[in-house]
């Protein structure tokens, strides 16, 4: 059965492989599933990654700290975390009822924008961030987002949360204001080619009707991660600045 699973999702991400290089793209294998990055795009390194959590921690330590588990970004660029990029949370934080996935985008952010605002004032400010809204077709729930950002500028970003059976993969893709347009296309493809391992796929389930009393979850506070990860990760290329850098 497992066997089966696996050519089942071998199969998938071989189609999704061929279409990626139709369309200029690299097949990326991850723990869990895969993600394909369009060509001219590289991977950042673990140590680059865990370097801006860190500094993070120093320059904003009522922050609660946020793991990154992969990054993505031109290979043009001459400094790690130059705009734009994209980067990538697991989140196995159960899984969330479909009725929840559509009423995200009557949930209110504004404590958590809030709190960010007040913890971030130093380094970025006007920060704004959209409704979610779950798209059913795609199975994907999107969200937007702006911050001015301190010696950078204002900075635009596209957040793409796909629901797994363990929680949900965020991608987020961050650029300046100016270059948005050409570049919220290529986060949201990249976004819409996630493909989570079979046992991970998002499932429908007759126990999504239930009442959400029932979940002791509150799937608010849980949306409201996401968006302090997303807000967080658009700073990342001024943290970095300060301690770095020019790629090797």
């Amino acid at each position: 059965m497992q066997r089966n699973k696996l050519k089942v999702f071998l199969a998938l991400a071989i189609t999704i492989f061929g279409l990626g290089i139709a369309h200029g793209g690299e097949l990326h294998q991850k723990k869990g599933f895969a993600i394909t990055i369009p060509d001219g795009w590289i991977e950042m390194p673990r140590n680059i990654i865990d370097t801006f959590e860190n500094e993070v921690s120093k320059q904003a330590p009522n922050v609660k700290k946020q793991h990154y588990d992969y990054g993505f970004q031109l290979e043009s660029s001459n400094n790690w975390f130059e705009y734009p990029y994209i980067l990538v949370q697991i989140q196995d934080i159960g899984r969330i009822p479909e009725n929840q996935l559509e009423k995200l985008e009557k949930y209110s952010f504004k404590d958590t924008i809030d709190e960010r605002k007040k913890d971030l004032s130093s380094l970025a400010s006007d920060i704004e961030v959209g409704k979610m809204y779950y798209d059913k077709q795609e199975k994907i729930i999107w969200m937007r987002l702006e911050m001015n950002v301190v010696n950078i500028g204002i900075v635009s970003g596209l957040s793409g949360m796909v629901p797994t059976e363990k929680g949900f993969i965020q991608i987020v893709g961050y650029s300046l204001q100016n270059d948005f347009s050409n570049n919220e296309h290529i986060f949201r493809s990249v976004s819409m080619s996630v493909l989570p391992e079979p046992d991970f796929v998002y499932k429908p389930k007759w126990s999504d009707n239930l009442p959400p009393v029932i979940s002791r979850i509150d799937w608010g506070k849980v949306a409201g991660k996401a968006v302090a990860g997303a807000i967080i990760g658009g700073i990342i290329a001024l943290i970095v600045g300060l301690t770095k850098k020019k790629k090797n």
